[in-house]
């Protein structure tokens, strides 16, 4: 068989085929001779031949180039180095191979402009992935069923790092909360058997926290040697699944509160009750909100125009409070309800009013007992056969009450409030009064006074 490659025959036209140029320099960086590609850019035209290669460069890669040439005529050793050169359509990239031949130096340029191309493209995206990885505390893990070994790298917080880390399975196990080990085993031997499964959630304490963690697997292959390769991703869930908790301990705060709650669109569709207003009235627990209106629930309510009444009270910047008589219409013994309603506008721009209110009948029967005791108490006092006063000790003494039989019966207990004993007695009584009014208020300690004179006016 002709050996075709070693015939020198054909040696000058291979090696112009290949990809190479080929450039004979002298050690002082002096072309002489050179087999080049006939369309490199940056040699087009040119005759190289006695030429100072270095001198073609721009300074900065010339620099370059010089301190790789003297290296290796000094040490006879081969450098390969990868260049950037300005070129038509913008960077080329040339990898330079330096290297000792006969008493000079053989150059090899090699266009390399897509493959670098390719790795600052690829450079670019595992950037672009690794920011998104760090955002989203996501990670890289692969299972060996033969080893029964887990990989695991990433940016999810947890025990992984930029760096691959081995951990054996059941190593792993001792970190998993182990109500949650059994299902994650099984999820496991699942995606083994190559059944397709969600992914599954479970916990692992680590550094004496507990983390919530997310695995979940998009590849599935079965080796030559029967054993399974398994790989996906796992992220750090732990920020999310708290604030799932939170939003869990909320609504069941507020489903268990005592006041009554609903929410409702503008145009009175209800969009949350809780359990106490439900309960008000009469709405079963799995009861659809969607096709109910909060102005055919409530009985203080008939009509459209009444919700929109209601909601007109959201516009004044402080909350308002009201008052809702019979607001049930099925139980009287319900007096009123005392409330607020307050808008809160959506992630989606609509407005949503929240109302809250709570019973306030026992308070209302109290107080009606509590004017019917004060009315008696008063006609009571108000007739004793003896002089009841009582007196603003931080306000000079004035009056705060006075009953039929104190000093003078021509003046009103409404005309007496607010005035002192100077409006009614001479200037030396009133200061006597005074006085005494000073050493009861000072000592704390009861006086008993004997007046034995003519009241004014009597």
């Amino acid at each position: 068989m002709e050996r075709i490659l070693h015939d020198l025959h054909h040696c000058k036209e291979i090696l112009k085929l290949t990809s190479d140029t080929i450039i004979w320099l002298s050690k002082e960086g002096i072309c002489l001779d050179i087999l080049a590609q006939e369309d490199v850019w940056y040699l087009r035209g040119k005759n190289l031949t006695g030429t100072h290669l270095p001198d073609i460069f721009p300074a900065a890669l010339s620099s370059e180039f010089r301190r790789d040439l003297l290296h290796t005529v000094n040490t006879q050793t081969k450098v390969v180095r990868e260049y950037a050169l300005p070129s038509e359509t913008g960077t080329s990239h040339f990898k330079c191979i330096l290297q000792p031949y006969a008493d000079g130096i053989l150059c090899q340029l090699r266009d390399v402009t897509g493959c670098s191309t390719c790795q600052i493209e690829l450079d670019k995206a595992n950037r672009k992935l690794s920011a998104i990885e760090q955002t989203a505390l996501l990670g890289h893990w692969s299972y060996h069923s033969q080893e029964k070994a887990l990989y695991f790298s990433g940016n999810t917080g947890i025990m992984s790092t930029s760096e691959i880390r081995r951990m054996l399975l059941d190593t792993y196990l001792n970190f998993v909360i182990p109500e949650d080990r059994e299902s994650l085993l099984e999820w496991l031997e699942n995606k083994l058997k190559g059944r397709n499964g969600q992914s599954i959630d479970y916990r692992i304490l680590f550094n004496h926290q507990i983390h919530y963690v997310r695995v979940n697997s998009y590849l599935c292959e079965v080796l030559p040697d029967n054993s399974v390769f398994l790989e996906g991703y796992i992220q750090n869930i732990t920020d999310i699944q708290r604030r799932r908790n939170d939003i869990n301990t909320l609504t069941h705060a507020v489903n268990n509160a005592t006041e009554s709650i609903f929410a409702a669109r503008r145009d009175g569709t209800l969009i949350f009750t809780n359990r106490k207003f439900r309960k008000n009235h009469l709405i079963s627990e799995q009861a659809d909100l969607s096709g109910l209106k909060i102005y055919d629930i409530v009985g203080d309510m008939q009509s459209p125009e009444d919700w929109h009444k209601r909601m007109k009270l959201t516009e004044s910047p402080h909350a308002q409070v009201y008052t809702i008589r019979n607001p049930l219409l099925h139980n009287k013994d319900v007096l009123a309800f005392e409330g607020t309603i307050y808008k809160v506008t959506t992630d989606e721009g609509e407005e949503t009013f929240w109302s809250f209110t709570h019973d306030i009948s026992e308070r209302i029967r109290y107080e009606k007992k509590l004017k019917r005791l004060t009315r008696i108490f008063n006609h009571t006092i108000d007739h004793l056969p003896a002089s009841i006063v009582v007196k603003d000790v931080q306000n000079d003494f004035r009056y705060l009450y006075r009953n039929r039989e104190s000093y003078n019966r021509k003046v009103s207990m409404e005309d007496a409030i607010g005035k002192n004993d100077f409006d009614f007695y001479p200037p030396e009584i009133a200061r006597e009064k005074w006085q005494e009014d000073i050493e009861i208020a000072t000592t704390g300690k009861k006086k008993t006074l004997d007046r034995r004179r003519e009241r004014p006016g009597r």
